[in-house]
């Protein structure tokens, strides 16, 4: 776990302004028609898993006062994962994040030219404490998960499937083995449901089956 970090209530306010107010990459939100999808963009379709899963009230997520744009629900049972252009990006400093919920089949658009899976974490803790009228300290643990994956996105693709990431994790919260498992047929039965018959999902599972680091 990371140690407490002292922080003035205006630095928090500002970090969250970054991230969720527009003045950064923002979580993609799920697509709904593939006529919203253009030539540059394809819909990826997956799944993030956690093994074991989160346990009830495991997350520990108090954002106090300071949580204007609901900071906390995009935390709680999902995760994030950031997309580049070039594959030894730091993630946080990829160009495109999504923010899939846990367990959940995903249809989120992702930039054509953002193939490359940086890496990403699950929020595991972040609480806020008052230790002063004017600053506060936060304690946050992530699961932090790993990179180096390449989509094999093509030009002509509306949408792909690329498999269901499991995320196999110690009594540390560390991530022991991930594995990228191969639930085609589910997946595609949602898709079709979801945008009717005729569209066209190309599995596109990436080769790799053990995701390395992502550089921090």
């Amino acid at each position: 776990m990371a140690a407490p970090t002292a922080l003035r209530p205006v630095r928090l306010f500002a970090a969250l302004c970054l991230f969720l107010a527009g003045c950064g990459p923002q979580p993609e939100q799920p697509v709904t028609r593939l006529s919203d999808i253009n030539a540059d963009s394809v819909v990826i379709v997956g799944r993030l898993e956690l093994q074991p899963p989160l346990r009830p009230n495991e997350q520990q997520l108090k954002m106090g006062t300071f949580d204007p744009f609901d900071a906390a629900d995009r935390f709680r049972d999902r995760g994030f994962l950031w997309f580049g252009r070039v594959a030894d990006t730091p993630a946080e400093k990829g160009d495109f994040v999504m923010n899939p919920r846990l367990g959940e089949t995903y249809f989120l658009r992702v930039p054509k030219n953002t193939p490359y899976l940086l890496g990403g974490y699950i929020m595991a803790q972040y609480v806020t404490r008052m230790t002063s009228p004017r600053s506060m300290t936060v304690d946050d643990s992530r699961i932090e998960i790993p990179g180096g994956v390449r989509y094999d996105i093509r030009p002509g693709d509306r949408a792909i499937y690329v498999g269901t990431l499991v995320l196999h994790r110690d009594e540390f919260n560390e991530v022991t083995k991930a594995v990228i498992v191969d639930d085609y047929a589910p997946a595609a039965a949602a898709f079709k449901q979801r945008f009717g018959q005729g569209t066209e999902l190309r599995k596109a599972i990436p080769r790799t089956e053990a995701p390395r680091r992502a550089a921090q």
